[in-house]
């Protein structure tokens, strides 16, 4: 905007107080008071006299009349966002209004008027209520006084806001009335109260601050709380782990990740009951599930009693064997992950397959909540399809009556039918799995769905075969290597040909030619009649036979020796408990149980405890057959042997879900088991294709 010039009829033609009324008038003050003038350019010549030259009543009244209608403008006041920070909502809207009623005394500059007249003119014109509505909204937020919205301008405050401008528009701001409130005195004790794990409440803590030299009121301490941030406040009252879920984090991007490049490993307890394998009573299977990272695919799955490392390693292989090899294995630090079995520097999983592994921080499951999704998107969501399900989710009412229901089943026959087999289970799971995996998911790329047409997001499964369709290629571990893979192993010595493992010694004679030296044994956990020798660096040296000649008749298999180990902690601790009851009793009894170091029980006392010993002792060992009948009128199998055991004496009960089941379970160590019980190749053959004749 430039200076205001007008000729002397224009002028007239604006009737503004203090010039003359005619034009010959007005062209004759100019001439006797000087007036600046120049040339008109353009047609009809003449003589244009700025605003700056009228008298000053005269600019006053142009000033009036143009504040009355002036439109603020809307592009003013914008600061730089990182110096406006701090400012609040009252503090920023000042600011904002401040600056514009300065840019409408520089407009009025512009045109002509003096700094000081157009100060004077729109402090009179505010007092006067003159001002378009647009300005004097503005004038009554530049006050930033409350309450008092007819405040009106000085001179000395529209001076200071042009002073503070000057600094940059953020100075226009105006200045909290109150500092930086002061730390009460009372605040220290109140807060070692208060931050505490218990958690008590505000009330309850300045109770306790009774004898204190100084005790607030219940709303000094509760405004002192609201000042103070959110993590500060709950420091104390909140563990690390807690505090977590409110402090900010760092999104992980997968985006350029590709198949294998990262597995994710977890154990779950799974939400419902189900039949234990061998005395079919109700427990929660551990469930440990294996995802690649880039596709959020379940790539390998093992299911066992708890989450051992045999139970990791067998998801583990499951996922290098039909996917591929990871480059890296994200896990957590329990011990199933972190054994000798994965980490050993010779034999380790992590040596042999040349993967790295990284283990998660502690209290730091945010960073694995990829795996921990997964968990309620498959297996919780498994869970609920069952009527034992126990999560936090089920109703109170109906939990309870269906433990009733299974425990009085127990009792009277053995079994429920509520119960799901252990056979059935892992079938279902595998079905639950799978379906999990051709699922759209969330967090995946969109496509167009070849049957509606419509997009939506790609499954694990189809972003896996996009990844193989752009390019990738898959190192997938062989099937020998996979065996060989899932043994564990120990290092031992050889002496005149013999490798002692477990108590149990194995020959061959190769070994002679390696006594006293140290070798690798691999050993099978399950079927002990032979172990799989090599040298330190890994080259293969023989298979070595049990010989049962110094331990036992029959080899103790690893898992056998881990079961009786776990029976005889059962044991221990029931003893314990008969030992607690004991102290529980009568004064005299008690004082007459301290003046003797033997435990003096009755014959009934005795007898319930041998009972139970015995009912754990029959529950930890291995059951041939348990007699019990299933709700499909089949006994209940103690485990996959005797299971097909039973198939192959009732083949007209054999159901094609039996013989997809052989086919999942059927390892070369079971092969074995069922040769070594008198069972045939071809009878295998025949139960598996039924059509086909054994060659």
């Amino acid at each position: 905007m430039t200076e205001v010039w007008k000729t002397a009829s224009e002028w007239k033609a604006s009737s503004i107080d203090g010039l003359p009324s005619t034009e010959r008038a007005i062209q004759m003050r100019a001439t006797r008071e000087g007036w600046t003038r120049r040339k008109r350019s353009g047609r009809g010549g003449g003589w244009e006299y700025p605003l700056s030259a009228l008298p000053k009543p005269a600019q006053e009244a142009y000033a009036r009349r143009q504040l009355a209608v002036s439109k603020p403008r809307q592009d003013v006041a914008v600061p730089d966002t990182r110096k406006a920070a701090d400012l609040k909502d009252y503090q920023r809207q000042t600011m904002i209004a401040r600056a514009v009623v300065l840019a409408e005394i520089d407009r009025m500059v512009l045109e002509g008027m003096a700094q000081n007249r157009a100060i004077e003119a729109l402090i009179q014109a505010s007092r006067d209520g003159t001002l378009s509505p647009d300005l004097a909204s503005a004038v009554t937020n530049a006050n930033a006084r409350r309450g008092n919205s007819a405040r009106t301008l000085t001179r000395a405050t529209v001076y200071n806001w042009i002073k503070a401008r000057k600094q940059g528009a953020v100075a226009l701001a105006p200045i909290p009335a109150t500092a930086v409130q002061p730390i009460p005195v009372w605040a220290d004790e109140f807060m070692r109260r208060f931050a505490v794990p218990q958690k008590p409440s505000i009330l309850s803590v300045i109770e306790d601050m009774a004898g204190c030299a100084a005790v607030p009121s219940y709303d000094q301490a509760k405004r002192f709380l609201q000042r103070l941030d959110a993590i500060t406040r709950n420091k104390g009252r909140m563990g690390p782990r807690a505090l977590k879920s409110m402090r900010a984090y760092t999104a992980r991007d997968t985006a350029d990740l590709w198949p294998g490049a990262v597995y994710a490993a977890d154990g779950h307890c799974f939400d419902a009951e189900v039949a234990h394998p061998r005395h079919g009573r109700p427990f929660r299977p551990e469930v440990t599930a294996v995802i690649d990272i880039y596709t959020r695919k379940i790539v390998g799955w093992a299911v066992g009693l708890s989450e051992v490392a045999l139970d990791v390693a067998s998801a583990a292989i499951m996922a290098f064997r039909t996917h591929t090899i990871c480059d890296i294995w994200y896990c957590d630090n329990g011990p199933g992950f972190n054994n000798a079995l994965w980490d050993d520097s010779l034999q380790g999983i992590v040596a042999r397959l040349s993967i790295t592994k990284s283990n998660a921080l502690p209290y730091n499951s945010q960073a694995r909540g990829l795996i921990e999704r997964v968990h309620q998107s498959a297996l919780v969501r498994a869970a609920k399809r069952l009527p034992t399900y126990m999560g936090h989710a089920m109703d109170g009412e109906a939990a309870q009556s269906v433990f009733k229901i299974t425990r009085a089943d127990i009792k009277a026959v053995g079994s429920s039918k509520i119960l799901m087999p252990w056979v059935d289970f892992r079938a279902f799971l595998a079905d639950d799995i799978a379906a999990y995996n051709t699922r759209p998911h969330s967090s995946l790329p969109k496509t167009r769905d070849t049957e509606t047409g419509r997009m939506r997001h790609m499954s694990p499964q189809e972003m896996w075969n996009q990844a193989v369709a752009d390019g990738w290629t898959a190192d997938v571990l062989s099937d020998d290597d996979a065996l060989d893979l899932a043994r564990p192993t120990e290092r031992r010595r050889t002496k005149r040909g013999l490798v002692e493992l477990w108590g149990n010694e194995y020959f061959a004679l190769p070994l002679e030619a390696y006594s006293g030296e140290d070798v690798l044994v691999s050993f099978d956990p399950v079927d002990p009649a032979q172990v799989w020798v090599r040298t330190l660096d890994g080259r293969f040296i023989t298979t070595a036979k049990w010989n049962g000649h110094k331990t036992s008749y029959y080899p103790v298999p690893f898992v056998e020796k881990a079961r009786e180990k776990r029976a005889k902690g059962q044991i221990k601790r029931l003893h314990c408990k008969i030992k607690v009851a004991l102290e529980e009793l009568s004064p005299a009894a008690l004082l007459e149980h301290k003046q003797s170091n033997i435990i003096d029980l009755t014959a009934e006392q005795i007898a319930v405890g041998e009972a139970k010993i015995a009912e754990i002792l029959a529950a930890s060992a291995p059951v041939v057959a348990i007699p019990t009948i299933t709700a499909d009128g089949r006994p209940r199998f103690s485990d996959d042997l005797t299971w097909i055991k039973w198939l192959l004496a009732h083949p007209d009960q054999v159901t094609p879900s039996d013989r997809s089941n052989v086919h999942s379970v059927l390892t070369p160590s079971l092969r074995m088991q069922l040769e070594m019980a008198g069972v045939s190749a071809p009878a295998i053959t025949e139960l598996l294709f039924p059509k086909a004749k054994a060659v």
